[in-house]
């Protein structure tokens, strides 16, 4: 039978295993986060069948768990040799056991330890600290380079934020470790340095948004070629699912619009189609001051009226801001704010969603322009809701909130 050893030098004080909140690691920069990491992992590995010692120097103790009754419940208690411990193989109930794997490497890690393989439990050694598992451990030992990432070359970065390296993965990472699976296989690895929250099981607080937040890795790169590998990626994949549609163009290296601009002209098959509609409008910038009025229909005329009047109603500056309608800007653009000259353009096409979804689109282009603020920012965001309670403040409540 094989076993994952993981070993450091130093004997460990069995008060970490017993105490939750105790972390004194010797790194000053360390992987770990919550200090908690050995007692998960060890109720996770016991609670699918593995087994688990730890060797402090010349001292063993063997991690198992016996039955316990609580108001009628059964639970299975983590015991250390004949000690009973403070938790059950309840703890980290929704945990996989990668992440258990997890738990353990980045400790080791951390006190600038090894882990290796061997096929039988090793002897205690004074001076040092082995923690020694079976079962699922070996496999996860086998894919630790898909745990905490090794070295690898960088092609593109956004400074202090996210990492991207020309290896394809179905994992994200934050500071090399593993803290989410993908829904789809990235082209590329991503690996977040810095500015992301993460939940109790260690994984991204917020995946969703700060996938959507990668496109900015590719906008800024300064290799063509990669560059060009993300935006004709396969159907399939994350990049191929990255919007570039609502991204302010000046977030876009050169050399990311100068591959747009071969592949427009050569109206290549299987680009992106968000970043073909973010192209447009980065290079129609030159060419708004020309765009062409269209005629609205009588209802489409009674629509606009109507949002006019209850943005102006609403928004004291509104009248500043001309509204020009247009008959299309683009594949995936409803509506666009015009900084240059200071006003909004509409696509007809927002006047067949409706009267409300034309009133939402035109306040926030007037946003953009009053505040200059771009799209899916905290700061839009803090200002609408802000907007919002001032609305209940002035004409629903007639007071402050």
């Amino acid at each position: 039978m094989d076993y994952v050893v993981f070993k450091n030098k130093g004997e460990l004080d069995m008060r970490a295993v017993r105490t939750f909140g105790m972390s004194a690691k010797e790194n000053d920069n360390p992987i770990g986060y919550f200090g908690t990491g050995l007692k998960y992992a060890i109720a996770i590995a016991l609670r699918n069948n593995c087994e688990f010692q730890i060797l402090s120097g010349r001292h063993s103790y063997k991690l198992h768990s016996a039955k316990v009754s609580l108001r009628g419940k059964s639970f299975d208690n983590v015991m250390m040799n004949s000690e009973e411990l403070a938790f059950t193989t309840e703890l980290g109930k929704n945990w996989d056991m990668w992440q258990a794997f997890r738990e353990v490497y980045c400790n080791c890690i951390d006190e600038g330890g090894e882990t290796f393989l061997v096929d039988k439990i090793p002897r205690v050694e004074e001076g040092f600290t082995q923690i020694v598992v079976d079962g699922a451990f070996v496999k996860h030992f086998h894919d630790r380079h898909e745990i905490v990432l090794p070295k690898m070359t960088v092609v593109a970065s956004i400074t202090n934020n996210v990492e991207m390296c020309d290896v394809p993965s179905k994992h994200i990472y934050y500071r090399s470790v593993r803290v989410g699976d993908l829904d789809k296989k990235g082209l590329f690895t991503y690996n977040f340095t810095n500015g992301v929250t993460l939940t109790e099981d260690r994984t991204l607080n917020y995946q969703s948004y700060e996938i959507g937040m990668l496109k900015y890795t590719i906008l800024g790169c300064k290799d063509k070629k990669i560059i060009r590998k993300a935006l004709l990626a396969p159907a399939d994949t994350l990049e191929m699912g990255l919007n570039y549609s609502s991204t302010s163009p000046h977030h876009a290296s050169d050399a990311f619009l100068d591959v747009m601009s071969e592949l427009y002209e050569a109206n290549e098959d299987g680009v992106n189609i968000t970043a073909l509609d973010f192209y447009v409008r980065a290079t129609r910038k030159d060419n708004l001051k020309n765009l062409v009025s269209v005629e609205l229909t009588q209802v489409e005329k009674l629509q606009l009226n109507r949002v006019k009047t209850v943005c102006a109603d609403i928004f004291t500056k509104f009248r500043n801001y001309p509204i020009l309608c247009v008959e299309d800007l683009g594949t995936t653009t409803m509506a666009l704010a015009d900084t240059d000259n200071r006003r909004i353009v509409l696509s007809k096409r927002c006047f067949e969603r409706g009267t409300k979804y034309l009133l939402s689109t035109v306040i926030e282009e007037y946003m953009h322009l009053v505040t200059g603020y771009n799209d899916h920012t905290r700061e839009l965001q803090t200002h609408l809701f802000d907007t919002i309670c001032t609305l209940v403040e002035n004409h629903v409540l007639k007071e402050p909130i």
